[in-house]
């Protein structure tokens, strides 16, 4: 049978939840509407609004091979966005277990907030959760950092950009669907799974980008509007009933990669 692997982007508000028990890697992206900003008078920690998208490759065009066989024909590609506010995503079922050792620069707020609630990763929708992704293999294989910060006492080129793998996926095509995260006490609909598209690869690879942004940096940053700021960090301590340590990271010097007003993080489960 032959194989494909899947390749996520993810990108800015995203915090990543190792499950040991498991051997997943859960992706929170917080709720920000509790907290946003609606004017330029909005008082101090304050967040953007931010939105959920996944961009994911949808062939429009097949030719021949030699053996008149109908094949994808790379050159006519195109993404297509999927909104997911209130839905939840697993990727690579089957594979195995993912790869949980997370780096420095994905920086770990447990000492500062404390261990996650396992109510965050729960089926019904959490008001702090407005989508989650769940990984069931794979591990971290590539990051970018715009700017290097203090955290914790410590200099870290904190992530804001990461793409994780999930090799030698079984089959020709990606079959894939979200589940509606509803709120506790709402009957279950048969419209709460969905199936997405299915997906083919493109030279043994299918790729997906998972942004959690302000809907006016999908997909592509606005240029110049972005600063060294770690405000919209707050939104990670926003996932925690008592954090007893609400420090964001203080800006030391930028990259050539431009910073973006958003970063990742990470925090573990009790």
């Amino acid at each position: 049978m032959d194989t494909f692997a899947l390749e996520i982007r993810f990108r800015c508000l995203c915090f990543f939840v190792p499950e040991p028990a498991t051997k997943r890697m859960h992706v929170l992206m917080p709720d920000t509407s509790a907290h946003a900003c609606e004017t330029m008078g909005s008082p101090p920690g304050c967040i953007d609004q931010h939105v959920v998208r996944i961009l994911y490759p949808r062939a429009f065009g097949f030719t021949l091979d030699d053996k008149y066989q109908s094949v994808q024909d790379p050159s006519r590609v195109r993404f297509e966005e999927l909104k997911m506010e209130e839905w939840s995503l697993v990727l690579g079922k089957g594979s195995g277990g993912a790869q949980l050792d997370l780096p420095q620069e994905l920086v770990n707020i447990t000492p500062n907030a404390g261990t996650v609630d396992p109510a965050l990763l729960g089926s019904r929708r959490h008001p702090k959760v407005i989508s989650r992704i769940t990984l069931e293999g794979g591990q971290l294989v590539a990051r970018r950092s715009g700017a290097t910060w203090l955290f914790d006492g410590e200099e870290v080129d904190i992530i804001q950009e990461l793409t994780w793998l999930i090799p030698n996926i079984e089959g020709d095509f990606l079959s894939w669907s979200r589940s509606r995260l509803k709120p506790a006490g709402e009957p279950p609909d048969p419209s709460d799974i969905q199936p997405l598209p299915d997906l083919l690869p493109t030279k043994g690879v299918i790729r997906l980008e998972v942004h959690h942004v302000m809907e006016a940096d999908f997909p592509i940053p606005r240029p110049g509007d972005h600063k060294a700021s770690s405000a919209h960090f707050a939104a990670y301590y926003n996932l925690f009933d008592y954090p007893h340590n609400t420090d964001r990271p203080l800006f030391l010097k930028e990259h050539e990669t431009k910073p973006l007003t958003c970063m990742s993080s990470s925090g573990r489960l009790g």
